[in-house]
């Protein structure tokens, strides 16, 4: 009911903005449409544009509450963006979800690349699919060597593609359309699965193999059944958790940090160890770091690369090497 008064409000705002001539209409849900006619410019149109997010910024009162809202515009251009009402919405829609993902209030005009950008997602997304069920994707290992000795410690595991035009793609090429699609989790899961039957494998030919790194996505941590589904894994594979390390970025644990800290430790009960990629470039907080059940701490990349002729990056590598050292951290 709350929810239909802030509609109800919103539809009035934008009714002050246009004129007589112009039409708005409530599509479904939150989503609005406005045909608006007779400019000669886009100049014109960004007029409009800023004048709804004025009026759509101010707070709205209900149930003696104040709400705020945000908004996202996709605009379309008759006839150069489309010359029937159902190429020209579903252009509107695919310039107005440009616009979510450039951050919210804020107004985005169609081009033709947003269509192609998103018909290779489709293709992308129905490519994973496939790959899935025919078992395309192959996990490479990467040692993880110890550099006071040269004695190999463990393994990290590494998914590529074997695409059958294009040949291998590495997750660069994949792994942003797996995580909009929530692809990733099924991906993550086939890898675990292959991994440690891999690892069990070597483990039983007498290579000297310690530990198996995986890394763990975002979605993963979301999902009900993620404690779940590791114990059984592990049972099926004959692992045991002490053979298994999984990463998680340090973005990834801050999104909901409270949250991440509850099934990380439900994990590390488990025997499996914890590492946090990417160290450094996240919006890390100390307080979180100590409750975090962390066994390691990978520094980022950026921070390595010009060490040797760097010296703010030399500095803060000491730092991070200073800090774990003291928390007891690898």
């Amino acid at each position: 009911a709350a929810g239909d008064q802030v509609l109800i409000q919103i539809s009035k705002r934008e009714r002050k903005v246009l004129r007589e001539i112009d039409t708005i209409a409530r599509l479904g849900g939150d989503e609005f449409t406005l045909l608006v006619s007779g400019f000669s410019n886009t100049d014109e149109i960004n007029d409009i544009a800023l004048k709804l997010f004025d009026v759509l910024n101010q707070s709205i009162t209900v149930d003696d509450r104040e709400v705020y809202v945000t908004s996202s515009i996709g605009i379309t251009v008759y006839p150069d963006n489309g010359n029937t009402p159902e190429i020209l919405l579903q252009n509107a829609d695919t310039a107005m979800y440009r616009a979510k993902e450039g951050g919210r209030n804020g107004f985005q005009f169609y081009t033709r690349d947003m269509t192609e950008r998103a018909f290779e997602k489709i293709l992308m997304i129905s490519g994973l699919k496939r790959a899935l069920g025919q078992n395309e994707f192959e996990v490479f290992y990467q040692p993880q060597v110890d550099i006071s000795g040269s004695e190999r410690v463990s393994l990290e595991g590494l998914v590529r593609w074997r695409h059958p035009e294009l040949g291998l793609q590495s997750p660069a090429k994949f792994i942003v359309a797996a995580e909009e699609s929530g692809l990733i989790v099924d991906i993550d899961r086939w890898m675990m699965r292959a991994g440690l039957v891999q690892l069990k494998r070597w483990k039983d030919e007498g290579f000297i193999v310690g530990r198996l790194s995986l890394n763990l996505s975002v979605q993963q941590l979301t999902q009900a059944d993620l404690t779940e589904f590791i114990r059984n894994t592990l049972k099926e594979t004959q692992c045991y958790g002490s053979w298994l390390c999984l990463e998680v970025t340090e973005s990834q644990i801050m999104k909901d940090p409270k949250k991440s800290i509850a099934v990380l430790k439900e994990i590390s009960d488990m025997g499996i160890k914890i590492a946090v990629d990417d160290f450094g470039t996240g919006y890390s907080s100390l307080s979180y770091l100590k409750k975090l059940p962390v066994d390691t701490l990978k520094i980022d990349r950026s921070f390595i690369h010009d060490i040797s002729d760097n010296e703010e990056d030399t500095a803060i590598v000491r730092s991070v090497i200073a800090l774990a050292k003291s928390m007891r951290i690898d």
